[in-house]
């Protein structure tokens, strides 16, 4: 909830805008979603269907910036919780995140240079 509370906070209409959802509900996808990749109940699939990350975001502008932003407060996040989660995991989770986080640019980047191309190219 922090973590979210930090995004949804954020002064910065060009990152903001990226976050549509009611605040419950992001917080909602990301517990479902991070649930299920480690392993546990598929609530994510059960809920919104395959995780489809690149098909759910597309509609957003995820470039550097945003992604070092969104990483930002999550490791922020993350670092409050020292009490709770063992610095490896953290660590692990924070790697995951940042990959995620870059896999959706270069998924954005790259659906964006095959539009550019046009047909024939």
């Amino acid at each position: 909830e922090k973590f979210y509370r930090k995004i949804y906070d954020d002064q910065e209409d060009w990152f903001r805008s990226i976050f549509t959802s009611p605040i419950e509900e992001s917080n909602q996808n990301l517990a479902d979603f991070l649930i299920q990749r480690i392993g546990g109940t598929p609530y994510y699939s059960e809920r919104k269907g395959f995780p489809a990350l690149i098909d759910r975001h597309a509609m957003f502008n995820i470039s550097e910036d945003s992604a070092e932003r969104w990483l930002g407060y999550m490791n922020e996040s993350l670092n409050e919780m020292e009490d709770d989660i063992d610095e490896k995991y953290r660590r692990e989770l924070s790697d995951f995140l940042r990959y995620t986080a870059y896999f959706l640019v270069v998924a954005q980047k790259s659906k964006t240079i095959m539009e550019n191309m046009g047909p024939g190219s």
